[in-house]
């Protein structure tokens, strides 16, 4: 699209556009009372056929640089702008910018629309009401837009509030009264995606905004001062104002911008070349911010789930305007949109099933089912992604997806149809088939079916091989099924002659594979079978290469096959007979020589030796033995054996249990000849002894039934039992009697003589330990405890008499220590020092012999 300067969108009622002056005109007699479309403005909006739009609006009072900021917004879109009091702008005049935008994914195309001052002199309606006519417009730039903006002189105050009272008006004719309180929190507001962005632009500001005694950003002061809610209690217009401008939109925003120049010959040409130089560096870099943060915060015009183009948003437009003059409080912007959507959606739908009828006519009929079926799937792959091509730009998921149900839908009828005719013109020209070979062919072969061989079948085979190449469509199995039996028809009076001269010469052929096979019996059974499989194949295929394609060929075949299987009854005969004969001889062989021989030794012998000679001659009787009565015999011979060896078991269990039973009783014997061992060697060698014969008696009885063998383990385990009572009493009183004797011994050499003699120096505990030693190192056998117990009792008696007997003799040398005083005495002349420290020294001497 070419860059192009602006053209009017929607004019008051008494003004024309002159294309060709390229300027508006008032018609003096016609009152100002209605907003009408300019063809120009919608031809432009038209012409975007195929891509999203992006609609950015200014608004504001009149004589604030509106048009100016917006024809910096984008190279290529201009406004008109003049400095004189009277206003350029009338109504709202759209311009589009000549490159693309990618917003969210999206292609869309940057409209810009620029709206005459709010409160202008010259906007007076047909009621003589300034706001009425501002609140038609606010509302068209509000529902026309996706970003609007508000663009006003100097730091706002509360009373311009008052100039923006028809935001509130505009909020409750869009939402009404119970409207959510922020717009953001409400996706599921049918309005909600109406409402575009908005910014509030400041121009020819040289303050710093402030909250709290902060510097700060526009949007904060005007959110914190500006648009503040008095919590007073109190409802008012500007509280309602103020909640307006912050619920009625999708994202709020403000910007300053210093004044552009202080001469005024600058500021009256901003948009002349030549003065750029002097404009204000902080105004220009603030205008390319704004226009910055405007692009990117821009959003594609959405307008209740759809994406409009151009093309529709001119068709959106219009209806919006008709709505506006019919009177603000009917605004209906969901009925406005229905017709445009419902228009937009069957065109859609309607382009995507013509898509599908045009894949479709590539499909040469008649074809296969699958076929078709590949076409249609195909077919309606393309038509759903026209569809969604058609869709995507301009409507969500929920509303794509219940439309391509509905095409899914109406392309299943689409493709029954497809298959009816489908049908129809298969089964024309299969038929057509069919009777032009019938014609051709049948007719000229039907002279050649009296040769030996049934040669038809090439005629038949030629004809259903060409039929497959050229019949078409679903019903050519079905045709061709009847053209079978048309060709049968014709060919059936000439098989039964063939058939009974082939059947003839399969006789002969039989009978000469059968007399051959008979000679050199027996067989395995799978080698007779496969011999006489030989026989009948050759037979058969003699049968099939005369006679295949004869009427009533296969129930012939059937019946020559069953004929066959009978003879083999007879031949299978012969051959068990041949085969129980050789079996028997090397069976009876085998047997003689290899488990008769052990059963007669059965005493002797291990079960495991008749299970091996048993199993020796299965090995070499499957080895010499053959044809069919080899398992019958085997099976008569195995049951005979069977039965030795369930009367050898009995023998065997019993000689192996006297066996053990005689071992336990000599092993008994030879231990209580023997010294006592220490009781866990002697145990041990018990149980070894015990185990070796326990193990000795499982190996000749491996292998027989439990029920038999049970009932010697059980005897084994009672003897095993009683013997092992019979040896821990012999381990017993042998370890009882040896240590009897060897404690006796002990006690007999070293403390006999010291209680005989009563010494007084003799120690009678070291003379115990000593013998507990000694006792403990030689002692043997499991009654080395008790009998220790036992003696230590006696020990202990017989050092209390011993101890006793010393205290008797020491009483006795003292008296005798006191005689030998009383002598002392007489010698020294009854010194009474002298016979003192005598009789303390006998005394002592006394004590001393005691106390050892």
């Amino acid at each position: 699209m070419e860059s192009r300067t602006s053209v009017p969108l929607c004019l008051p009622s008494n003004f024309r556009w002159n294309q060709r002056n390229a300027a508006i005109e008032v018609q003096e007699n016609e009152p100002r009372g209605n907003i009408t479309v300019c063809p120009e403005g919608l031809k432009l909006l038209q012409s975007i056929q195929e891509d999203n739009v992006v609609v950015v609006c200014i608004t504001g009072p009149a004589r604030t640089g509106k048009s100016y900021f917006l024809s910096q917004i984008e190279e290529g879109a201009s406004f008109k702008v003049s400095h004189t009091t009277t206003a350029e702008t009338t109504g709202i005049w759209i311009s589009v910018a000549p490159t693309l935008l990618t917003v969210n994914g999206k292609v869309a195309r940057l409209v810009l629309l620029d709206v005459e001052g709010l409160g202008s002199t010259s906007t007076v309606d047909q009621g003589g009401s300034t706001e009425k006519w501002d609140m038609k417009v606010f509302t068209l730039c509000a529902l026309f837009s996706s970003y609007l903006i508000y663009n006003s002189r100097n730091v706002p105050t509360v009373d311009d509030l008052d100039k923006l009272g028809f935001i509130a008006q505009f909020r409750s004719f869009i939402y009404g009264h119970s409207a959510p309180t922020t717009v953001e929190g409400s996706p599921e507001d049918i309005q909600v995606d109406i409402a575009p962005y908005f910014m509030w632009l400041i121009r020819d500001t040289l303050l710093q905004p402030q909250v709290d005694g902060k510097d700060c950003s526009w949007e904060k002061y005007i959110t914190s001062s500006v648009l503040s809610v008095n919590d007073d209690g109190v409802k008012n217009r500007r509280n309602a104002i103020k909640k307006a401008i912050c619920t009625t939109f999708r994202h709020f925003d403000a910007y300053g911008l210093p004044p552009p120049s202080v001469k005024l010959e600058v500021v009256r040409n901003l948009s002349l070349p030549e003065h750029r130089a002097e404009i204000n560096p902080e105004f220009l870099k603030g205008i390319q911010d704004v226009k910055e943060k405007v692009l990117s915060l821009s959003q594609v015009k959405k307008i209740l789930g759809c994406y409009p183009t151009g093309d529709q948003l001119a068709t959106y437009v219009s209806e919006c305007v008709k709505s506006v003059n019919k009177g603000l409080d009917k605004l209906s912007v969901p009925n406005t949109l229905d017709s445009l959507i419902e228009l937009r959606l069957n065109d859609s739908f309607h382009q995507a099933t013509q898509k599908y009828d045009k894949c479709i006519q590539k499909l040469k009929l008649p074809v296969l089912t699958r076929v078709a079926k590949r076409f249609h799937h195909d077919a309606s792959k393309e038509a759903q992604e026209e569809l969604f091509q058609l869709l995507s730009p301009t409507f969500d998921d929920d509303t794509r997806a219940i439309w391509s149900e509905k095409l899914t839908t109406a392309l299943e009828k689409k493709y029954d149809n497809l298959k009816e005719k489908n049908l129809s013109e298969s089964r024309k020209q299969c038929e057509n088939v069919a009777a032009e070979l019938t014609k051709t062919y049948l007719t000229a072969k039907t002279d050649t079916l009296k040769k030996n061989c049934f040669k038809d079948v090439v005629a038949k085979e030629a004809i259903l091989r060409e039929y497959s190449s050229k019949a078409k469509g679903p019903l050519v199995n079905e045709v061709k099924a009847k053209l079978k039996e048309r060709i049968q028809h014709r060919i059936n009076d000439v098989s039964s002659a063939i058939i009974q001269a082939s059947l003839k010469t399969v006789d002969e052929m039989y009978a000469r594979g059968e007399n051959k096979v008979k000679r050199e019996m027996p067989f395995e059974e799978h080698i007779l079978e496969a011999k006489y499989k030989q026989i009948v194949t050759s037979c058969s295929n003699l049968f099939i290469r005369k006679c295949e394609g004869c009427y009533q060929f296969h129930e012939k075949l059937s019946c020559l096959k069953k004929d066959l299987r009978d003879r083999f009854d007879t031949l299978q005969n012969h051959n068990d007979t041949c085969s129980q004969d050789e079996c028997e001889k090397t069976m009876k062989a085998l047997k003689m020589k290899d488990f008769d021989a052990i059963l007669n030794m059965a005493k002797d012998a291990s079960y495991s030796h008749l299970i091996d000679a048993k199993e020796k001659i299965i090995t070499k009787y499957d080895q010499a033995a053959v044809g069919p009565a080899k398992d019958k015999v085997k099976r008569n011979y195995m049951e005979k054996i069977d039965e030795q060896l369930s009367r050898a078991q009995g023998i065997i269990s019993l000689a192996a249990f006297e066996e053990a039973e005689k071992e336990l009783k000599e092993y008994l014997d030879l231990v209580e000849k023997r010294d006592p061992l220490e009781t866990e060697k002697e145990t041990s060698q018990y149980e070894t002894k015990c185990t070796n014969i326990r193990k000795t008696y499982e190996g000749r009885c491996c292998g027989i039934d439990t029920t038999v063998a049970s009932v010697y383990k059980t005897k084994l385990s009672k003897l095993e039992g009683r013997n092992r009572t019979k040896f821990v009493t012999l381990q017993k009183r042998r370890s009882e009697d040896f240590c009897r004797k060897l404690m006796e011994k002990l006690i007999r050499e070293n403390l006999t003589p010291l209680l005989d003699d009563v010494q007084f120096l003799a120690d009678f505990t070291k003379a115990k330990e000593h013998i507990l030693k000694l006792y403990n190192e030689q002692a043997k056998g499991p009654s080395s405890e008790d009998i220790q117990r036992e003696y230590l009792v006696k020990i202990d008696r017989d050092i209390d008499i011993g101890q006793q007997q010393r205290v008797l003799k020491g009483c006795k040398l003292a008296a005798d220590a006191a005689l030998e005083l009383a002598k002392l005495s007489s010698q020294f002349g009854g010194n009474p020092a002298k016979i003192a420290a005598g009789s303390a020294a006998f005394i002592q001497l006394a004590k001393d012999a005691m106390n050892k």
